[in-house]
């Protein structure tokens, strides 16, 4: 009797033994990520210096990044930070708002485009075509990605990465990832993704190196088909840090010396709402002087590029 029970002790402490064992490497392989799922606890501050970027993405953790559930792109879908909507089955359709081109995608795919075109005013759709304001900074089918690399391509906050099941690095359409970079340092990579648990999930993952390569590339067979961001001119544009926000002269929001096509994009997505004006840039898109931002100053602006009308203040 005395024997069964010491073989019971034993198994018993045995079974506990393979329990805890299995809870700390649970708890060793959770360690290695963290995760935001709630938009009040995700603050755009954290990832830039730049008030107007920082500014977009509160937006979108909130879930407003311009996606639709229709191709007239009147039906408005959100996609906040914990919403687990972006599966196969859901199609959703972005626009680019200055050539007003449609596309459409599930999952992780169609996210990180409609937050790319949120924040810089085009889609990445294949990596491949004529951006508007954009570069490939890093492809070619690279197998793991670093801090070194980063730092050298200078990738910056809302840079898309799509990665790929090809061994040559090309696109990929459905074995493949798409996400959006916040940030990096020597230790970690934080990003923003649709179905990043492979179940239409939205959040935010921040992640060692070593882990963010074995989870996106290495263990799932993927490599680097492109990451893609604007040129560092039309960054620096869109979204100046705080030292440069220079005065600006009226109509002119990009401060290129000229009142263009640029001009008019930016401020009819800060009039609907999609993008986010400096201190500067809100009194150089005052166009008529009314203390308010609105339609008739964009109209303004877009009358002066068709050369219909005359906007007084620009430097020749």
């Amino acid at each position: 009797m005395c024997f069964l029970n010491s073989k019971r002790t034993v198994s018993l402490i045995l079974t506990l033994a393979i329990l805890l064992t299995g809870a700390v490497l649970c708890g060793l392989t959770a360690s290695a990520a963290e995760f935001i799922l709630n938009h009040e606890e995700a603050h755009g501050s954290d990832y830039t210096d730049r008030p107007a970027l920082a500014a977009a993405l509160d937006e979108i953790f909130a879930g407003d990044i311009d996606m639709y559930r229709n191709y007239a792109c009147t039906k408005e879908k959100e996609a906040a930070l914990g919403s687990s909507h972006l599966t196969e089955k859901n199609q959703y359709y972005i626009m680019c708002p200055e050539n007003e081109k449609v596309i459409s995608g599930w999952q992780c795919y169609i996210y990180a485009n409609a937050v790319y075109n949120k924040l810089f005013g085009e889609f990445v759709y294949h990596g491949s075509h004529d951006f508007l304001y954009s570069e490939v900074v890093i492809g070619g089918g690279a197998k793991t990605v670093s801090y070194e690399m980063f730092k050298e391509a200078d990738v910056r906050c809302g840079a898309y990465i799509r990665t790929t099941a090809n061994k040559n690095g090309t696109y990929n359409s459905s074995y493949a990832h798409s996400l959006i970079v916040l940030c990096y340092d020597a230790e970690t990579i934080t990003y923003v993704d649709g179905n990043s648990d492979g179940r239409g999930l939205v959040r935010i993952n921040t992640r060692t190196w070593d882990d963010f390569n074995k989870v996106t590339l290495t263990n799932k067979n993927r490599r680097i088909n492109h990451i893609v961001q604007p040129t560092a001119e039309v960054y620096d544009r869109m979204y100046p840090a705080p030292a440069e926000e220079e005065a600006l002269h009226t109509g002119d929001l990009n401060g290129n010396g000229d009142i263009d096509a640029v001009d008019y994009m930016m401020l009819k997505r800060a009039v609907l709402g999609s993008y986010h004006l400096c201190a500067a840039q809100k009194i150089a898109a005052d166009v008529n002087g009314d203390a308010r931002v609105n339609a008739t100053d964009y109209a303004m602006i877009k009358r002066h590029v068709l050369g219909t009308y005359q906007i007084v203040g620009i430097t020749e």
